[in-house]
């Protein structure tokens, strides 16, 4: 997590507020909640597993943000597109990811500085797994 604290600044400057937050290893249960295997069945399983296990072996943080059109302006702040160098300028993606880290199966692999749900209602499917996890 080496740009937390600059990734932190740029959404509270985009008048979002960390309502909760905290540093964890996420286990493999909530990895599959936020990203059921089956749900996009373009994404070889080769690299479903590749980006569970660096998701689930590493320390990441886990937050609740709060502010008005939290999620849209956290989808703006972040970027829209999975490959860091297909984000617009100035997006956290785009600053911070990495692109076409690796090829597996055909399918480029991506290292995403950040998750952030894909609208609203991805948004509160998310939240009761991110509590869970705040609280364990």
């Amino acid at each position: 997590m080496p740009f937390r604290n600059t990734i932190r600044q740029r959404i509270w400057w985009a008048g979002l507020f960390i309502a909760a937050s905290r540093e964890l290893k996420i286990p493999w249960w909530a990895f599959e909640e936020i990203y059921p295997r089956y749900t996009d069945s373009k994404i070889p399983d080769a690299v479903w597993m590749r980006r569970m296990v660096l998701t689930t072996g590493n320390f990441s943080e886990v937050g609740i943000l709060e502010g008005e059109e939290a999620v849209a302006r956290l989808v703006r702040l972040v970027g829209t597109e999975a490959d860091p160098a297909e984000c617009e300028l100035g997006t956290i993606r785009r600053d911070y990811g990495a692109s076409a880290v690796e090829r597996i199966g055909g399918f480029t692999f991506h290292l995403r500085v950040m998750h952030r749900p894909v609208d609203k209602e991805e948004a509160l499917r998310n939240l009761p797994i991110i509590e869970k996890l705040l609280r364990t």
